[in-house]
């Protein structure tokens, strides 16, 4: 309600601790984080932001600071500000300016220094010459900072935790405009193998991902590298979840968690006779037993989504809904999964030589250096500590890519999930099949340098 939004406001700004917030926030958005948390116990409060998926510490606050800020913030979310014990949930929108600065243009500088010092140790006049004057130009072709605005949706919810109080705060992610596959970190190869099963005429594909982690993106730049001119596509849209449009994707409204209601307008559809059925949320078993039926008798594609945190787990999910089992194994053409991983920051990342073992570990033919976060250095008495990098601020990390796996169905595979579907022996029978899963894309990108060892271990875990 809009009339309740405003006074909340009002309330809030007039409230002493809205200072006190407005202090808080602008030092935990000085990194950009995707959300903050703040753990209130007796002694004072200490604070975390999320950053590329990962929760990093930040400074500590007192209670005489956030005591306040807290009572603001609840406030202005429509939340009861006295109670410390249930949970509550409200939101409220930021509002700040900020000043970016380009770090490409930084890292071309620190290339051309690095290249620089590479070069003084062969004591070569012209190449230092023509090495300096590179670096100056590439100094020269920084840009200014620029005064950019953002605002953002922030999810609120609080609850009372032993000891004390925890308040979060998540942001409603921001629409990256993603132009390609390539730009989500997808190989060449596995893009084309994916585009090959998206021209299948009859059987299920399935997408999957763990949650926040690309898989809208990925469904919707898939569907734009497919060919949806000489066939019929149509997607459902639930009125629940919102999913971007794609020309060429006829959109089919079910506003309805009725499903004998759901069950007559897909049969509704079927008589359009489309060649390409999207189901993102399939709410029923019965409402999957008949695209299953679908697909046998009319030979139709259909591609659904899972969350997932790998291929076979995603199969499992879906047949644990109880549809037809049978039917399910028999009409599974393939699934794609993805998971997101850190990239090193281009500025301090480090390189070693790993052992022979770590070498044979992530698929090297040959001794190759790979590389991992700076080697922290411990400081001889009386010198200052060095400083973090001021481009990660010390975290080794910035951004992130996807790594994918696509399993294709083979007899093995369908043997198994007929009689023993277990996690372990589907994975075991999809290697049997042939295919190759993510830790394998995950090993390729620690040896371009993309990211480190420690860090896919982490992803993968």
């Amino acid at each position: 309600n809009k009339v309740d939004t405003e006074q909340w406001r009002i309330q809030a700004r007039a409230h002493a601790g809205f200072p006190n917030a407005r202090e808080i926030i602008s030092k935990l958005m000085v990194v950009h984080p995707e959300g903050f948390m703040l753990d209130y116990t007796a002694n004072g409060v200490t604070s975390r932001y999320l950053l590329d998926g990962v929760w990093n510490s930040s400074e500590a606050f007192t209670r005489e600071l956030a005591d306040p800020a807290l009572q603001a913030l609840k406030i202005l979310s429509g939340m009861k500000p006295e109670d410390r014990k249930n949970k509550q949930e409200g939101a409220f929108r930021i509002d700040f300016e900020y000043e970016y600065t380009y770090p490409e243009d930084r890292l071309k500088v620190k290339q051309a220094e690095d290249a620089l010092k590479a070069t003084l140790a062969e004591e070569n006049k012209a190449k230092i010459r023509e090495m300096e004057r590179n670096v100056e130009k590439a100094k020269e072709a920084v840009r200014a900072p620029e005064k950019r605005k953002r605002s953002v949706l922030v999810h609120f919810t609080t609850q009372g935790v032993q000891g004390g109080e925890r308040a979060i705060f998540l942001f409603e992610q921001e629409k990256i405009p993603f132009k390609a596959l390539a730009d989500l970190g997808m190989s060449e190869e596995m893009e084309q193998k994916i585009r090959m099963q998206m021209k299948a005429e009859k059987g299920f594909m399935v997408f999957s991902a763990p949650n926040t982690s690309g898989l809208r993106t990925t469904m919707k730049l898939t569907l734009l590298k497919t060919d949806r001119y000489t066939r019929e596509f149509y997607e459902i849209d639930d009125g629940i979840h919102e999913y971007d449009e794609v020309e060429n994707v006829t959109k089919v409204p079910i506003h309805s968690k009725d499903i004998d209601f759901w069950r007559s307008e897909m049969r509704s559809l079927f008589l359009k006779d489309p060649n390409v059925v999207i189901a993102r949320d399939i709410p029923s078993p019965d409402v999957m037993n008949d695209m299953l039926d679908e697909i046998e008798n009319e030979e139709r594609f259909m591609i659904t989504t899972v969350r997932a945190k790998d291929a076979a787990e995603a199969i499992l999910r879906i047949m644990a809904t109880k549809c037809d089992a049978e039917k399910w194994v028999r009409n599974l053409n393939a699934v794609v999964c993805q998971r997101l991983v850190r990239k090193l920051c281009e500025h301090c990342k480090e390189a070693y030589l790993p052992p022979v073992e770590t070498l044979r570990q992530i698929g090297a033919t040959e001794k190759i250096h790979i590389f991992r976060t700076p080697t922290p250095v411990q400081p001889k008495p009386g010198e200052k500590p060095q400083e973090p990098c001021p481009e990660c601020r010390g975290l080794g990390y910035a951004g992130r890519t996807a790594m994918f796996e696509l399993v294709i169905i083979g007899d093995e595979t369908r043997k198994v999930l007929l009689h023993s579907p277990k996690l372990e022996l589907v994975r075991a029978a999809l290697k049997k099949d042939g295919n190759r899963f993510m830790a394998a894309e995950g090993m390729r990108l620690v040896r371009e340098g993309v990211t480190s060892l420690q860090e896919l271990k982490r992803a993968l875990s």
